[in-house]
C-alpha cells in the first residue's frame, strides 16, 4: 500500500535546490538524462524539468517551440533564466555547430555582402551569394566554351580527313 499523492507541482519543486535567491540558477537535484538536462516523470511520462519549470511558471509554449537557458546551465530550473524560443533560433544562439557558423556570417567567402537583392536564400535555409553564383557562371561558360570550340574543330579535321 502506497501514502498519499504528493500534487505535480509539490513533488517537483522538492527535487529543485533555490537557496541561491531569485537571480541564480535553481539546479535540479533529481534525475539528469545522458545530455546534462534535468529529467522529471509525470505519471508515466519524461519530462525536461526546465520545460516543466516553465510550465509551472505560467509560460506558454506553442506547438513547434522550445524552452532555451539564458544562464547556459542545462540543469537550471529557475523560470527568470529560461524563455520560449523557435528551435532554430536555438541551434544557432546556443551552439558551435557549422549551421551556427554560418548563420552568423554577413559576408560570403569572397566578401560580398549577405544582404538585399544579393543574397538567395535556398529552400533548406541556406543562403547563396548572387555576385560569386554570376561569377561561377562566368567562369563555367568560358572553360565550357573553350572545350566545346576544340570539340568542334577536332570534329571538323575528322570530316575533313574522310
Amino acid at each position: 500500500m502506497t501514502g498519499p499523492r504528493i500534487p505535480f507541482e509539490q513533488r517537483f519543486w522538492q527535487k529543485v535546490d533555490a537557496s541561491g535567491g531569485a537571480s541564480a540558477c535553481w539546479p535540479w537535484t533529481a534525475a539528469i538524462d545522458a545530455r546534462g538536462y534535468g529529467s522529471f516523470s509525470r505519471g508515466p511520462k519524461k519530462v525536461k524539468a526546465h520545460r516543466a519549470a516553465a510550465i509551472l511558471a505560467g509560460m506558454d509554449i506553442p506547438d513547434g517551440m522550445m524552452i532555451d537557458h539564458l544562464c547556459k546551465n542545462r540543469r537550471c530550473v529557475n523560470p527568470a533564466h529560461l524563455r520560449v524560443v523557435t528551435p532554430r533560433q536555438n541551434s544557432v544562439e546556443n551552439s558551435d555547430s557549422q549551421g551556427a557558423v554560418n548563420a552568423g556570417k554577413t559576408h560570403c567567402h569572397r566578401g560580398h555582402p549577405f544582404v538585399g537583392a544579393n543574397v538567395y536564400v535556398r529552400k533548406n535555409g541556406g543562403r547563396y551569394c548572387r555576385e560569386c553564383g554570376a561569377i561561377r557562371s562566368r567562369l563555367w561558360y568560358q572553360t565550357h566554351r573553350i572545350e566545346k570550340i576544340e570539340r568542334s574543330k577536332a570534329w571538323n579535321r575528322k570530316r575533313a580527313v574522310k
